[in-house]
């Protein structure tokens, strides 16, 4: 495999500042540790994988900024972005005001959330790591289809910390009465 050329810090902090300008939100690196750490991810993969592939080493740079959550803001908007930029040449189309704008227009009619107590024992340490979290469903009512695509980037991506053991996990589908209605426009 001839080597890559990889992403820099500079361009990844480039990137970020250039999507907050756009859409809003903190400025700033929570950890810059974190995004070294995320940014070495596909070079360590490089070094060790059998069979490297090209766009699974661009893909580890997204799974690596969205898991590590080294920005202070925009840690999911980013691994979206990044990777539009990498398969799309370019950022995605959206308007986050007129979609706060659509958002404004659903109401929950029904949901069941609790916590999860959960725990994965380490094979190789022995030790104990909490997968806790909240899980549940929720049930909209009004036009949820504009959302329809970024949950469906957030399934596939992975949301939150620990999405490799399960944590994080999205589904989402559009129910009947939503059909009808949209079928009867």
């Amino acid at each position: 495999m001839i080597e890559p050329v990889w992403i820099e810090e500079r361009d990844v902090l480039a990137f970020h500042d250039r999507l907050l300008a756009i859409h809003g939100g903190a400025a700033g690196v929570r950890d810059s540790g974190l995004l070294q750490s995320a940014l070495a991810r596909a070079k360590q993969h490089l070094a060790y994988a059998e069979q490297p592939d090209p766009v699974e080493l661009a893909g580890l740079y997204t799974i690596g900024i969205g898991r590590n959550h080294p920005f202070i803001d925009g840690n999911e908007r980013n691994r979206i972005g990044n990777l539009c930029a990498l398969y799309q040449g370019g950022r995605p189309e959206v308007d986050l005001e007129q979609l706060a704008h659509q958002a404004d227009q659903l109401r929950i009619v029904g949901g069941s959330v609790s916590w999860a107590e959960v725990e994965r024992r380490s094979s190789k340490t022995g030790q104990r790591h909490s997968l806790g979290g909240f899980t549940g469903w929720v049930e909209y009512e009004g036009d949820a289809s504009p959302f329809l695509p970024w949950l469906q980037a957030a399934r596939w991506t992975g949301v939150g910390r620990q999405t490799v053991w399960g944590k994080g996990w999205i589904e989402s589908s559009v129910g009947q009465a939503a059909r009808s209605a949209s079928s009867a426009d």
